[in-house]
């Protein structure tokens, strides 16, 4: 199929066994994905928890410990959600900033909204919290999302991998 695409002019789409497959650098953007949800909402969460939510210490430790899981398994998958995201509103490192915050916030209040309404249920919180929980996560998305957005461009880049509003972001990084 995508060779007839090609031969049309038409545009194809990603290749996503290349992208499953990769080689050293898709191992290492899985990481770098994992390790910035990990390290960022691990903070932002336990302060969200205690300081907004006024969930005990205790159950916020508790969603904390589930939370970390939850954020190495799907850190990397997020990763590619927002490339995706990215991609497809055509936003670019020449984007304006409401642009780019824009695409976060989108990329945001799905993805990371139904997680942590899952977290919280596990840590015991009631619907009440959890209710409150998802819709700090949607009316915050646009301060935490692009926050979490820069921090994993940053460490993308400076572990020589692509940010995700580089057009091939999500294609497989070269071997390094």
């Amino acid at each position: 199929m995508q060779t007839e695409l090609k031969k049309e002019g038409r545009a194809q789409p990603p290749n996503y066994m290349s992208i499953l497959r990769g080689g050293k650098s898709s191992m290492r953007k899985v990481a770098v994905d994992s390790f910035s949800t990990l390290s960022f909402f691990t903070l932002a969460g336990m302060a969200t928890e205690v300081f907004i939510l006024q969930m005990s210490i205790e159950q916020s430790i508790k969603a904390r410990e589930f939370a970390a899981v939850v954020n190495i398994l799907t850190g990397s998958p997020y990763g590619r959600f927002r490339d995706l995201v990215f991609r497809k509103m055509k936003t670019t490192e020449q984007s304006s900033f409401a642009r780019k915050m824009l695409s976060d916030t989108v990329a945001f209040i799905p993805f990371q909204g139904a997680l942590y309404a899952g977290i919280l249920k596990y840590a015991g919180a009631d619907t009440k919290q959890i209710l409150s929980g998802v819709c700090l996560v949607a009316l915050s998305a646009g301060f935490v999302g692009r926050p979490l957005g820069l921090y994993q461009d940053a460490l993308r880049r400076a572990t020589g991998l692509k940010p995700a509003y580089s057009p091939s972001a999500l294609e497989t990084e070269p071997e390094s």
